[in-house]
């Protein structure tokens, strides 16, 4: 199918060759970073725990300085680690581009937020000074489900849309749990293995074969595909795939932090 800007996608796009999506199953290297992606809703920004995924909104945490410390607990007297603001998108001939750095929240505490922080490896937390982020609600939430081949989504608390995916083979499964959108890329290739559109998730296999074979940090993706008829069954090495024009309609619309819950 022919390639499709998102219609928040209009911000200049910075080039970068790489393979970042290393769990999936492709050789294919050119990804592109969408800078002018989907950003958080505009209600004014929300504090206070989570509450249940499956019942009202999640709260993504966009970092406001250059850097940011990550704390053990909150009573941490030092950063476990300092992570950049933004992390910088590597490509595989040496180019780069910087990507904002969002966190997925779980809860917070007072002058404290625990957050998923989106690095390797997968469902990796800490603690966050409330001060040096801004929360913001997400209205969109991602479901998969591992045993029905099912991705579901809904835009506040309705439903969005329900389509099949293809999952993780037996050996290298898609793996249940909390992950978030942190990247949006676009392939050159539209036509290719991962359609026009790939959100990197964050999770990563832990495979040194998948990385061995594909390169990159073994990120786990969410992505179009041009093998449709594969969709219902266990093809990928860890990656979600689906359609090519379901992909490119979430890609008009998720803002990076939103939570994809898979369901083992």
């Amino acid at each position: 199918m022919p390639a499709v800007q998102p219609r928040r996608a209009l911000l200049p796009v910075l080039v970068a060759i790489a393979v970042l999506l290393g769990a999936c199953s492709s050789d294919e290297t050119g990804q592109v970073p969408v800078t002018g992606a989907p950003t958080g809703q505009t209600a004014p920004p929300v504090g206070g725990p989570k509450a249940d995924p499956a019942t009202a909104a999640a709260t993504r945490a966009v970092v406001n300085g250059s850097s940011i410390d990550v704390y053990d607990s909150p009573d941490a007297a030092e950063p476990s680690t300092t992570l950049a603001n933004p992390w910088i998108y590597e490509g595989a001939n040496g180019e780069t581009a910087p990507i904002e750095r969002v966190f997925l929240v779980q809860e917070q505490q007072g002058d404290w937020v625990k957050v998923y922080t989106g690095v390797e490896p997968s469902f990796s937390e800490g603690w966050v000074r409330a001060a040096d982020v801004t929360l913001q609600p997400v209205e969109y939430q991602v479901d998969v489900y591992l045993d029905q081949y099912k991705l579901t989504v809904t835009k506040a608390g309705q439903p969005f849309m329900d389509t099949t995916v293809a999952l993780g083979t037996a050996d290298r499964p898609t793996a249940g749990g909390t992950y978030y959108t942190t990247v949006l890329l676009q392939p050159p290739n539209p036509d290719g293995p991962y359609g026009p559109f790939a959100y990197g998730l964050s999770g990563y296999s832990d495979d040194p074969a998948v990385r061995e074979q594909f390169g990159g940090n073994g990120q786990l993706g969410l992505h179009g595909t041009n093998q449709p008829d594969l969709l219902g069954t266990n093809v990928s090495n860890g990656c979600i795939r689906l359609a090519n024009e379901d992909i490119t309609e979430l890609a008009e619309v998720l803002p990076l932090g939103t939570p994809v819950y898979v369901h083992a």
